[in-house]
């Protein structure tokens, strides 16, 4: 059986259909396609022929720890017993690896944070109430029939996307969920879907739906594609920006702005008429740092993966794999003198792999909420560790003084490509050098000396 290669061809068409796709459905209405026959049948094979016990192995929890023997027997009994559908979120079989991969090669500018998930009821199932989610969601039918309601097929308001999955009936946690409008919980009203085998059903993020198991057994895959608002971002990489200000090698005035927004914040910060001084020079000073602390933290990328070199959410490529995708930034990014360090949100580990291999594991995590955002291992070859060392640096490092470490040749090339690489998924920066126009900290100080002379 020849594996789907092209994300279109999961929408029931060609490139022509995933174009239209993104240019008028693609975070903004419900989208409906059927798969092809072949493609159907290539999508159930990849998942044990939609056989519980051949998929269970293949899935993970949320810490990544596969489901131990009387776990898996527990939820066999769960789902034939006592109708419960089984939400398996992270799920790692063939199919869902060709899946994921496929809209990591087509898409990988729109959502960095890609996973598959499996869903196992029957037609005695409890069905899900209304709820929306905050991620895009793609759900194929393989085995079963399924009813989906939702609300009308006009664009949820942007001005209110959820930054979370919330119930109809969840009590409101802040101001945001309190003042958002729930639609009528009867079904008068609403579009409904009827999921057969090879029905394809797309909802951008909060978008409410009710699903209801109509004949089984059901079995649905669900592709789940992060949605990350900007207002999220800019409060993630200003809080690890300024966490890292005070160590990362930046100038003085960036190490003192580091350091007040660190200190404790008090109920005196914030009187009955304006915050205090201490917090508006704060305020004032990290806006006009701003687009620099966003530079210094840019948006992780999803990128392809090797099943071989992966562990379920421990994903992996070769850096060889990588070259081959193209996923590598510029040439003219990473010249000699390009001066390069980790992005504010990522911690990079070495890790020797045999006698002459590499594993270059990146890691980037939200001190503010936890949230991971990046989690990746590249392989490659040992006498590149040199260079990469230089990375960790305060200051980081410039191409230059890198591929000296490792010499000329072969070792020089292939340094290159891994610092591409690593550009190109968002886990490297290329920060300011030594000219009056790439220092920031200057200009900032020469603002707030004006302030201070009022």
């Amino acid at each position: 059986m020849v594996a789907c290669t092209s994300f279109a061809s999961y929408l029931g068409g060609d490139e022509s259909v995933l174009a239209a796709f993104l240019a008028e459905s693609w975070g903004v209405r419900p989208f409906t396609t059927a798969l092809q026959p072949e493609v159907l049948a290539e999508l159930l094979d990849g998942f044990g022929g939609g056989e519980l016990t051949a998929v269970l192995p293949h899935c993970r929890k949320a810490d990544n720890s596969p489901y131990a023997v009387d776990e898996m027997e527990s939820m066999e009994r769960d789902l034939e017993t006592h109708a419960r559908t089984l939400d398996l979120p992270y799920c790692f079989t063939a199919g869902a690896h060709r899946l994921s991969d496929a809209w990591v090669s087509a898409c990988a500018e729109r959502g960095h944070d890609v996973e598959v998930g499996a869903y196992f009821s029957n037609s005695r199932t409890i069905h899900a109430e209304w709820h929306r989610d905050e991620n895009h969601n793609f759900t194929f039918q393989l085995l079963g029939s399924k009813d989906w309601y939702h609300t009308s097929a006009e664009a949820p308001d942007r001005g209110a996307r959820p930054d979370a999955s919330r119930g109809m009936f969840d009590a409101p946690r802040n101001r945001a969920e309190q003042l958002a409008r729930a639609p009528p919980a009867g079904l008068a009203g609403c579009a409904c879907v009827s999921m057969a085998p090879g029905s394809v059903l797309y909802l951008p993020p909060g978008h409410w739906h009710r699903v209801v198991p109509v004949a089984g057994p059901c079995v649905s895959v669900n592709l789940r594609i992060g949605q990350l608002l900007r207002a999220r971002w800019l409060c993630e990489a200003l809080f690890a920006a300024l966490a890292a200000a005070p160590h990362d090698g930046g100038g003085a005035l960036a190490r003192e702005l580091g350091v007040a927004a660190m200190c404790p914040a008090g109920t005196v910060d914030f009187g009955a008429s304006a915050p205090s001084g201490a917090m508006r020079e704060l305020a004032a000073s990290a806006r006009d740092a701003l687009p620099r602390l966003l530079r210094a933290c840019p948006l992780p990328r999803a990128l392809p993966s090797e099943r071989a070199l992966s562990d379920g959410l421990e994903r992996g490529a070769s850096l060889s794999f990588l070259v081959a995708r193209g996923c590598l930034a510029r040439t003219s990014d990473v010249g000699p003198d390009a001066s390069m360090r980790p992005s504010a949100l990522v911690a990079l580990a070495l890790k020797a792999r045999g006698a002459d291999r590499l594993l270059v594991h990146v890691t980037g995590a939200s001190a503010l909420t936890g949230t991971e955002f990046l989690r990746f291992s590249v392989l490659c070859a040992a006498r590149v560790e040199p260079g990469v060392r230089l990375l960790l640096e305060p200051r980081g490092s410039t191409v230059a003084q890198m591929t000296n470490a490792v010499g000329a040749g072969a070792a020089a090339r292939e340094l290159v490509d891994l610092l591409r690489a690593l550009l190109y998924a968002g886990a490297l920066v290329v920060h300011a050098g030594r000219d009056a126009d790439a220092r920031p900290d200057a200009h900032l100080e020469r603002k707030r000396r004006k302030r201070r002379s009022r």
